[in-house]
């Protein structure tokens, strides 16, 4: 009896380890008054709850950022800026954890498209989505900044409250009608 107990522990032990494990591997994150999914096994960042002034233009489950992220770290890859109607706009992107915002600071020189239309006409360090903040939520307990970036809708239009526009799945985003 008393070795079936000990491995009934052992057991447990492991179950409880795995799980643990697993639920580590994505975090809570907010990004200009929306809340994000940090997965260090995929190196993604995805919406979540995404913030009523940009649900137009982006969804829950939208990826903004693909690479790799090391768990207070680092993260370096692709980001994407979106405006509806049009092909995603991928950029490199690459940054540090900041243990006193705290959180994941991202820069890159950010694709910059005319008022009207798709295509990039260049990138810059000075568009407003080359730098990203990710606040890190359990370490900062529900308190965030959100600096002034955009989002742009069908017409154009900006939201000065966010600080990035998102690729939908898949990783090779398409044109949206």
């Amino acid at each position: 009896m008393h070795r079936g107990m000990t491995i009934r522990a052992i057991l447990a032990v492991f179950l409880f380890a795995l799980i643990g494990a697993e639920a580590a591997a994505a975090e809570f994150f907010e990004h200009n008054g929306s809340l994000m999914i940090v997965d260090y096994d995929t190196g993604t960042i995805s919406y979540h709850e995404v913030k009523p002034s940009i649900r137009k233009a982006v969804s829950a489950g939208a990826i903004v950022f693909s690479g790799t992220i090391v768990r207070g770290k680092f993260a370096q890859g692709t980001a994407y800026t979106f405006r509806k109607g049009c092909p995603a706009a991928a950029y490199d992107v690459s940054g540090r954890y900041d243990p006193q915002l705290p959180g994941y600071i991202l820069s890159g020189a950010a694709p910059h498209r005319p008022k009207s239309g798709c295509a990039i006409i260049s990138y810059e360090t000075d568009n407003p989505n080359a730098r990203l903040v990710f606040v890190d939520r359990s370490a900062k307990d529900g308190q965030f900044s959100t600096p002034s970036a955009t989002v742009e809708d069908s017409t154009g239009a900006e939201d000065k409250n966010s600080s990035h526009s998102v690729a939908p799945k898949p990783l090779v985003p398409a044109a949206t009608p």
